[in-house]
């Protein structure tokens, strides 16, 4: 069992990346630094990030854009406050620790997603329907 060089996570003898950041693993004996650089993961969640939170609003705004139904609205809800920003801060934390820096840039774009996605969100549901 070896030790990954960028994120410290454990590694089986058999892996040829590590588990946890996707850095390739060096032969024994080899030097860390020649091993590829970890893959850095946070662009493709913030990308799924505002996917799943516009389908959620497109969902609220078919439904009914003055009154979604109360499911519909709960899952935003849930979406919005406890899951998207400690999905978004989790991704920030651990390409920032694989790619050995410091975690405050990650996080402040983190927020920045976030609060793009609570937009896409929640903006089709409070604005007022087209008049027919």
């Amino acid at each position: 069992m070896g030790v990954c060089a960028y994120c410290k996570a454990r590694i089986r003898a058999e892996d040829r990346t590590c588990p946890s950041c996707g850095a390739a693993v060096t032969a024994r004996g080899g030097d860390p630094r020649e091993a590829a650089t970890p893959q850095l993961n946070f662009g493709r969640g913030a990308v799924a990030a505002l996917a799943g939170s516009l389908v959620l609003g497109g969902l609220g705004y078919l439904t009914g854009p003055e009154n979604p139904p109360l499911l519909v609205m709960f899952l935003m809800l849930i979406w919005a406050v406890p899951c998207l920003p400690a999905l978004l801060v989790l991704l920030a934390l651990r390409d920032a620790r694989a790619a050995q820096k410091g975690p405050v840039p990650g996080i402040v774009i983190a927020l920045m997603v976030w609060l793009a996605a609570v937009l896409v969100m929640f903006l089709p549901v409070s604005s007022p329907a087209p008049p027919t």
